[in-house]
């Protein structure tokens, strides 16, 4: 229900206190209008994040328990909310890395059949290989959740972020995947965030 959700989402918010607004949608006709022309498909959809307005926004109707709420949230807040906030104007480059890294690995095939259409989105062109890239790294954290990372792929992760400000060429493997979704959690914990220190709201359609 509407209330069950708004309670869960508060809870979300208690914890990370930068989560942005977090609108629940429980009926279609609200969501085309507020995304009309941008996605395709948008009804099977779980949730999606707005880059103009920073929210987070939840369609209730294909979210059936409190589980599939967190991963979408999860998916949204870590996989494309904080994970662009951290990466900055190395965005392009970094999630370029991330791609090269997956296909390599013949993890990609799934998440281009899913977002090339909805998206429209061209693979020859650098900034739609990096959407695609993130979309796979939100699905990689929307099955994670809350839990704990591991400290050694952590520390990993570290050391080659550092070595990476001296040879930017060096490509992306497990560990840095996985420190950047560390620091995706962690940037949302931080109360001296940059573009975000309200939190969380709900507003209800």
């Amino acid at each position: 229900s509407f209330h069950e959700a708004s309670h869960i989402i508060k809870d979300i918010g208690l914890h990370y206190k930068n989560m942005p607004k977090c609108e629940i949608h429980t009926n279609f006709d609200d969501v085309i209008h507020s995304i009309v022309g941008k996605v395709k498909n948008i009804e099977s959809c779980t949730g999606w994040f707005d880059t103009h307005s920073h929210s987070i926004h939840v369609y209730l109707p294909n979210i059936m328990n409190r589980k599939e709420l967190e991963k979408t949230i999860c998916h949204e807040l870590f996989g494309h909310l904080s994970l662009r906030d951290i990466m900055g104007d190395n965005y392009e480059r970094t999630m370029n890395k991330v791609y090269d890294y997956y296909e390599s690995k013949g993890q990609l095939e799934e998440v281009k059949t899913t977002y090339v259409d909805r998206y429209n989105l061209n693979l020859n062109n650098r900034k739609d290989r990096a959407i695609i890239a993130e979309e796979k790294m939100a699905e990689v954290i929307e099955q994670h959740g809350f839990k704990q990372f591991p400290l050694k792929n952590i520390i990993m992760g570290a050391i080659r972020n550092n070595i990476r400000k001296v040879v930017s060429s060096l490509n992306v493997n497990e560990n840095d995947i996985t420190y950047m979704i560390y620091q995706s959690h962690k940037n949302m914990l931080e109360m001296n965030h940059k573009s975000q220190k309200k939190k969380a709201k709900v507003r209800h359609h």
